[in-house]
C-alpha cells in the first residue's frame, strides 16, 4: 500500500517535472520569437529610415540642379530656396538623429525586458527546484518514519 502511494507520488512528480520542462521550452520559444520579431522590426525601421534619407538626398540634389539652372534675374528666389533647403536638411538630420535615438532606446528597452523575462524564468525555475527538493525531503521523511 505504501509502495503504491510512493509510486503514485513519484509518478506525479515526474509528470509535473515533464510539464515544467515543456513550459520552459514553450517560454524559450516565445522569447526567441520575440527576439526575432524585435530584430525584424528594427531592420525594417532602419531600412525605412535609410530609404527616406536616400529619397531626401535625391530630392535635395534635384532641387540644387533646378536652382543652378535658373536664370540670373531669379537669383534672389534661388538663394531663398537654398536657405529653405538647408533648413529642411537640418530639420531632417535632427529628425533622423531623434529617430535613431528612439530606435536605440527601444532596442535597449527590449533587451531589458528580455533580461527581466530571463530573470523571471530563472527565479521560477529555482523556486520550482526548491519545491521539488522540499517535496522529496518530505517524501523521504515519510518513508523513514
Amino acid at each position: 500500500m505504501n509502495a503504491q502511494k510512493e509510486t503514485d507520488t513519484l509518478y506525479e512528480l515526474q509528470v509535473e517535472n515533464r510539464n515544467l520542462k515543456n513550459m520552459v521550452e514553450a517560454m524559450r520559444e516565445q522569447l526567441e520569437q520575440l527576439q526575432t520579431e524585435i530584430h525584424d522590426r528594427m531592420q525594417s525601421s532602419l531600412a525605412t529610415a535609410n530609404d527616406e534619407i536616400n529619397q531626401l538626398k535625391s530630392t535635395v540634389n534635384t532641387l540644387r540642379e533646378e536652382l543652378e539652372n535658373m536664370s540670373f534675374e531669379k537669383e534672389k528666389s534661388v538663394q531663398a530656396a537654398v536657405v529653405d533647403a538647408n533648413n529642411e536638411i537640418a530639420q531632417l538630420k535632427t529628425t533622423i538623429a531623434t529617430l535613431r535615438g528612439t530606435l536605440e532606446q527601444q532596442a535597449a528597452d527590449q533587451r531589458e525586458k528580455l533580461q527581466e523575462m530571463e530573470r523571471s524564468q530563472r527565479d521560477e525555475s529555482d523556486h520550482l527546484q526548491q519545491m521539488i527538493h522540499v517535496l522529496r525531503t518530505q517524501l523521504e521523511e515519510g518513508i523513514v518514519e
